[in-house]
């Protein structure tokens, strides 16, 4: 192409024309295309005699794919946008540092696959070229784009590019299968915990001498002690350690960013089974032909029941938080925020503040969450903050407050039944696309009876392991509890509270107008308190207390079916209520631990 051909721009004082060099590499590490021969290319181009032209940027863009639309390409994309209504005629004002359609006239590549290797779009960018009056150069294909030969002879290269492209693709597809097949790892950065390590036959992963034991002590505390997520993290964070992004910026010599440990990292780092060694694709763990699941390590950090018991507990974790739309806010670290519920609908309770109409004063209120869950709850209990968590803590050290804190400890079980479940399903599968004729041919149907084979022997292998029962101790933490509880803050209050089972109910005018009636269920606690030694802890009574409350509430429905008819005449009149019957939350609430506190006792 020669320069007569291009519209020189229109700048006072000037007639040179303003190259901008496309530079885009698939790998970073293809020297035959690289970045550093691309550039030489432009500025050879540019720097000719027979053209008075200077390069005014370049766009790089350094692992792209040739399939990706020129105007979504971080390097490119930004000089294809105007900046304002100004950047659409020549003479845009912007610095160098804003990339903008109206800095430049000419876009030089080294070959036309540089620019984009998908025909309709890099048809769109000769139309979009033509309307703005710029003009496309490519410093290897001779031919003019500003005729319709020109045009004609580089949409045919691009249907070539293009094929090429899918030939890569299937390539590169046909290749990862293999690997895949083989148990090995693909490439990029290793999953949390394991190091990437080269072989003769491919990459495999080990566990990092660091990161690996850590995975397996947020897993300890996690499903052994029972800690959120949250508290997890303050810990991690505390403590200095990096995330895994940070640790793997620093092991390749970057900047850390200095990212806070977030439970949803911990719950992203728990979806993958890579943490049991398992090779995973499009989101499942994946078998090779005979229906074995394929291990890409030969030192996992967790067994597959550990995992499995992780991602159930992060579950149940989210369940305590609240409803699957759940955010977190500023207000959650209120200790009894969750642990209580309303009396009417069962639905949690949080903090709510208001600022007094006139003065600085704030009120802080549990109330009931009940449009948080599309319930319709008539009560919809409410109780000043300070009042229920005054009351709170009056129960729970009059009841612990002088016996030896104890901290519970379970050591998890050999147990294979998760993935003798997993088995199943798969076996389930395999028959139901048998019998709906998916397995069509002899090929197929031989693959069939081998996958078959295969997994009826796994799952048979899976049923001969005995299963070990997990075992729960008791361990004193050297402090009483009203020591562990003044020691405690908003968060690992609201944790241990969780943990423990402990629930509040609320129920609005319980005790008379404005006066909430509030029923305290200890949970676990109760199992603590027996094995600290405290006699009264073994009566069923033990683990619930009443405030305003009506007095026939701390009766069973056994009891209350029991009463004479004239007491159940004088409550009727005394609440005014049609029938002497307990609350469902309260019956609910009362499915209690029982069998634990027997067996603790």
């Amino acid at each position: 192409m020669t320069t007569s051909t291009l519209q020189r721009p229109k700048i006072q004082g000037t007639n040179l024309l303003r190259v901008l060099g496309a530079l885009r590499l698939s790998v970073s590490s293809d020297e035959s295309t690289s970045i550093e021969r691309q550039t030489d290319e432009v500025n050879h181009w540019t720097d000719s005699p027979s053209r008075d032209a200077k390069v005014i940027g370049f766009a790089e863009d350094t692992d792209v794919s040739g399939s990706m639309s020129p105007w979504d390409r971080p390097g490119l994309g930004p000089w294809l946008r105007a900046l304002d209504d100004l950047c659409l005629v020549n003479g845009c004002w912007h610095q160098k540092d804003e990339p903008c359609m109206g800095q430049w006239d000419v876009l030089v590549a080294w070959k036309l696959d540089r620019l984009s290797r998908n025909t309709v779009d890099f048809g769109k960018l000769l139309e979009w070229a033509q309307k703005h009056n710029k003009v496309i150069v490519s410093t290897q294909e001779n031919f003019d784009l500003s005729t319709d030969i020109g045009v004609m002879v580089a949409k045919i290269i691009m249907i070539f590019a293009e094929f090429e492209l899918k030939t890569i693709a299937a390539r590169i597809k046909s290749s990862m299968s293999k690997l895949r097949m083989k148990g090995r790892w693909l490439g990029g950065n290793p999953p949390t915990g394991y190091q990437s390590v080269r072989t003769d036959d491919g990459m495999t992963l080990v566990q990092d001498p660091v990161y690996g034991p850590l995975v397996k002590r947020i897993y300890t505390m996690l499903v052994v002690d029972l800690m959120s997520a949250g508290s997890i993290c303050k810990i991690l964070n505390n403590e200095g350690i990096l995330t895994w992004s940070d640790h793997m910026r620093q092991q390749k010599g970057r900047k850390v960013k200095g990212h806070k440990w977030l439970p949803q990292v911990l719950g992203k780092m728990f979806t993958s089974a890579t943490l049991c060694g398992y090779v995973m694709h499009d989101g499942e763990i994946y078998a090779d032909s005979s229906g074995k699941w394929v291990k890409i390590s030969e030192t996992p950090i967790l067994t597959y029941t550990e995992w499995d018991q992780a991602n159930k507990q992060l579950a149940r974790n989210a369940q305590n938080l609240g409803h699957k739309n759940y955010r977190a806010r500023d207000n959650e670290t209120a200790h009894l925020s969750t642990a209580t519920r309303c009396g009417e609908c069962w639905c949690p309770m949080y903090v709510s503040r208001r600022r007094a109409r006139t003065g600085t004063k704030i009120y802080e209120h549990y109330r009931c969450s009940y449009g948080n869950y599309g319930v319709d709850c008539k009560m919809r209990s409410s109780i000043e903050r300070s009042e229920l968590e005054a009351l709170f803590s009056e129960q729970i050290i009059d009841q612990l407050g002088n016996a030896p804190e104890l901290r519970k400890v379970v050591t998890p079980g050999v147990d294979h039944t998760p993935e003798l479940e997993a088995g199943r399903l798969r076996l389930a599968k395999l028959e139901n696309d048998f019998i709906a004729g998916k397995y069509d041919s002899d090929a197929k149907e031989a693959s069939y009876w081998r996958t078959l084979e295969s997994l009826t022997a796994e799952i048979a292998r899976l049923e001969a392991i005995p299963v070990t029962e997990t075992t729960v101790g008791w361990v004193e933490t050297g402090k009483t509890f009203a020591d562990k509880w003044a020691s405690m803050d908003e968060e690992d209050r609201r944790t241990y509270l969780l943990a423990n089972e402990v629930t509040i109910l609320v129920f609005k005018d319980a005790g008379g107008k404005r006066k909430p009636g509030v029923v305290t269920h200890f949970g676990a606690l109760q199992e603590m308190a027996v094995r600290a030694g405290i006699k009264s802890a073994e009566n069923e009574t033990w683990a619930e207390t009443q405030h305003q409350c009506p007095p026939f509430w701390a009766l069973t429905e056994e009891q209350i079916a029991e009463q004479p008819r004239e007491w159940h005449e004088i409550m009727r009149k005394n609440f005014e209520v049609e029938e002497i019957v307990l609350p469902e939350t309260l019956t609910r609430l009362r499915t209690t631990r029982q069998e634990d506190v027997e067996q603790a006792a």
